[in-house]
């Protein structure tokens, strides 16, 4: 089944990956990581694939909305699991 991010409407395979959507935390506004710049590919001294393993995204670009592999821009824990919240 192919998603469809609900940020960007682009379907997760999408060779453009997600658009670029700076995020709110406690009032500073953060960019996100592009994939592939995620702290555990060196931590682990490991090489990411071309396509992020859950949303698709291609090597540099932006992970689609609610990807498992995005990194929180302020806490650098798994952003879909970690306590930041996003202002509204």
């Amino acid at each position: 089944m192919i998603r469809q991010c609900k940020a960007c409407k682009r379907t997760h395979q999408s060779p453009k990956g997600c658009m670029l959507r700076p995020m709110k935390i406690k009032g500073i506004e953060y960019l996100p990581l592009p994939y592939g710049k995620e702290a555990a590919w060196e931590l682990y001294k490991i090489t990411p694939e071309p396509n992020c393993r859950d949303c698709g995204t291609p090597l540099g670009k932006y992970h689609h909305l609610n990807c498992c592999v995005e990194q929180c821009p302020l806490c650098g824990e798994q952003w879909i699991t970690c306590k930041c919240k996003v202002d509204k």
